[in-house]
C-alpha cells in the first residue's frame, strides 16, 4: 500500500453530509399520524429503568461480561423460525440466527446483554415511536462529541485516494484540542465505514468513534473517494459494491500490514457503508484459495438496505422526496460536480449534463454510478449491490442491526430465513429506530443501544479470539 506521508488533525465542526432540516422535522411530526406503524407496546421486563442499559452494557470498558460463560447464557430475544413461518410474513422484533446447538453466532450474541436481555432492548419514547421522526430527530439532535483525528491518505492501484482517519482524542464538553481525552493508540482496532457520501465528521460516526474509544479499542474511519474533503485523483467515485469493495479491501490490507502482527481488526458500517462491508465479506469468501484471507475478526452492519430496489422506491414517495432524497442530492451533487469538472474527458460514456440535472438519487444512479462501474442498467446495479443473498455466504462472525420502521432501508427486504439459518451471521431487529437513528434521550440522543450492542459484540468476539490463541488454535475465530 502506498500512503501519503502527511498527517494532520481534524476537529472541524460542521453539518453532517446529509442533514435533515428543521422544517422537515416539523413536517414529519405533523404527518406522523398518517403512518400505520404498530402502536408502541411494552414487553415483559420493560418496567426497569432505561438507565440500566448503560450500566449492564458496560459503557465503561470492554470486559463488562468477561466472567460470563456463553454456553450457559439464555437468549430470551431469539425469534424461533416457527414464530415467522411465512417467507413474506412481516418480521418480529428480536434476534434472528441459528438456534442449533453449537451455533457460534448465537453464543456470541448471548454474551451481549444489550441484545440477549429484553429489558435492555431499544425502546423509543411513545411520542416519537415512528421511523421518520426517529430518523430526523437523530440527525438533527444527536449530541456527538467533537473528536481529533490524524489522517493517512492511501493511494489505490488506479491512483485513487482514500482517507484513513485515526482517532486521537475525544473532546468532552467545551474542552479544547489540547485537553482532549486521549484515545487508545494500541490494541484491537475498529474500522468505521460511513453511509452514502458520509465521512469521519458525521455525527453518528463521531458518536460511534467515541464509543469505540470508551470500550478500549483503537478506532479508524475510512473516507471513500471524494468524501471527507478528499481530492478525487482518479476517474472513479464510489458505489455500494464495484470499486468500493476493492477500496475497502485495500484499506484492510494496509491496516493488516501497518499494525503489529496479530492485532485483531473489526469493522462496522452503516447503510451504504454496511452494504460495502457485507459485499466485501462475500467477495473474500468467493475468492477462495486464490485471494488474500479476510483480515477481520468480526463485523457489524447497521441499517443496511438488503434489497437495493426498496430504498429507491421509498425515496420516490412524496415524503421520501421531501425529507430524504433532496438531502442526499445536496450532499452528492457537489461531489459529482467536482468529479465531472476534473474527469469528464475520461468519462465519455457518462452524460455529464444529465448527471448535473439529476432530480433524485436514482437519477444519479442511472446517469453516473451505473455506467461508471460498467452496469448496463440501474436495475443491474441494484441486483448486484443487494446483500440479501450475501448472508448465507459469509463465514466471519457478523452482527447486523436493523429497525423495522426504517423509512429508507425498508424491513421488507430483510432476508429473515437466511439469518435464521446462519450459524455465523445474526440479525438484531428492533421495533423502532429509524434510519441510522436509535436516539437515546438520556445520553444526548446518541445511538447508545446500537453502539453498545456493536461494542459488546466486538468484545465477545475478542474474548473468543483470545481464548483460541491461548489454546494454540487458529488466530481467527473458528465458526465451524
Amino acid at each position: 500500500s502506498t500512503t501519503a506521508p502527511e498527517t494532520f488533525p481534524q476537529t472541524r465542526p460542521r453539518v453532517d453530509s446529509a442533514p435533515m432540516l428543521c422544517w422537515a422535522a416539523s413536517a414529519t411530526v405533523r404527518c406522523a399520524h398518517s403512518f400505520s406503524y404498530p402502536p408502541f407496546q411494552r414487553r415483559a421486563g420493560n418496567g426497569r429503568k432505561r438507565e440500566k442499559l448503560c450500566v449492564s452494557a458496560g459503557m465503561s470498558g470492554a470486559a463488562d461480561v468477561q466472567s460470563r460463560q456463553a454456553a450457559s447464557l439464555p437468549l430470551e430475544t431469539l425469534v424461533q423460525l416457527e414464530d415467522a413461518p411465512l417467507v413474506d410474513a412481516p418480521p418480529c422484533e428480536g434476534i434472528y440466527c441459528s438456534a442449533e446447538p453449537g451455533s457460534a453466532i448465537r453464543d456470541l450474541i448471548a454474551e451481549c446483554p444489550a441484545l440477549s436481555e429484553r429489558a435492555n432492548w431499544y425502546r423509543a419514547p411513545w411520542w416519537m415511536a415512528n421511523g421518520h421522526i426517529l430518523t430526523v430527530w437523530a440527525a438533527l439532535r444527536r449530541d456527538a462529541p467533537q473528536v481529533v483525528y490524524s489522517r493517512r491518505c492511501l493511494i489505490t492501484p488506479d491512483r485513487g485516494t482514500l482517507g484513513l482517519d485515526f482517532l486521537q482524542g475525544v473532546l468532552l464538553g467545551g474542552s479544547s484540542e489540547a485537553q482532549a481525552t486521549p484515545a487508545p493508540t494500541s490494541g484491537p482496532l475498529v474500522l468505521l465505514c460511513p453511509g452514502l457520501g458520509g465521512d469521519s465528521q458525521d455525527s453518528y460516526v463521531r458518536s460511534m468513534a467515541a464509543a469505540v474509544a470508551e470500550h478500549g479499542f483503537r478506532c479508524a474511519v475510512l473516507n471513500m473517494r471524494g468524501c471527507g474533503e478528499l481530492e478525487v485523483t482518479s476517474p472513479q467515485l464510489f458505489s455500494a459494491r464495484r470499486g468500493s469493495t476493492d477500496d475497502l479491501r485495500h484499506a484492510l490490507s494496509f491496516l493488516s500490514e501497518e499494525l503489529p502482527q496479530g492485532t485483531p481488526i473489526f469493522a462496522a458500517g452503516w447503510s451504504n457503508g454496511g452494504s460495502i462491508l457485507l459485499n466485501a465479506l462475500r467477495e473474500y469468501e468467493q475468492k477462495g484459495e486464490g485471494g488474500a484471507p479476510c483480515p477481520l475478526s468480526g463485523a457489524v452492519a447497521m441499517a443496511v438496505p438488503y434489497d437495493m430496489r426498496l430504498p429507491s422506491q421509498a425515496l420516490e414517495t412524496p415524503l421520501g422526496k421531501f425529507i430524504y432524497d433532496r438531502n442526499f442530492l445536496r450532499s452528492l451533487l457537489p461531489k459529482a460536480e467536482s468529479f465531472l469538472t476534473r474527469w469528464s474527458a475520461d468519462l465519455t460514456h457518462i452524460d455529464a449534463q444529465a448527471v448535473r440535472e439529476s432530480q433524485s438519487l436514482k437519477d444519479m444512479e442511472i446517469h453516473l454510478i451505473s455506467p461508471m462501474f460498467g452496469y448496463q442498467s440501474v436495475e443491474e446495479y441494484y441486483e448486484d449491490a443487494s446483500t440479501h443473498d450475501a448472508v448465507a455466504r459469509i463465514s466471519l462472525p457478523t452482527l447486523c442491526i436493523s429497525a423495522l420502521d426504517d423509512p429508507i432501508a425498508l424491513s421488507d427486504g430483510i432476508p429473515l430465513r437466511a439469518f435464521s439459518a446462519s450459524a455465523t451471521v445474526g440479525l438484531a431487529c428492533s421495533r423502532h429506530g429509524g434510519h441510522i437513528g436509535w436516539p437515546d434521550l438520556l445520553h444526548g440522543n446518541r445511538a447508545t443501544w446500537s453502539e453498545v450492542a456493536a461494542m459488546q459484540f466486538f468484545s465477545a468476539a475478542l474474548r473468543r479470539l483470545q481464548r483460541s490463541d491461548n489454546e494454540g488454535t487458529r488466530t481467527r475465530i473458528d465458526m465451524t
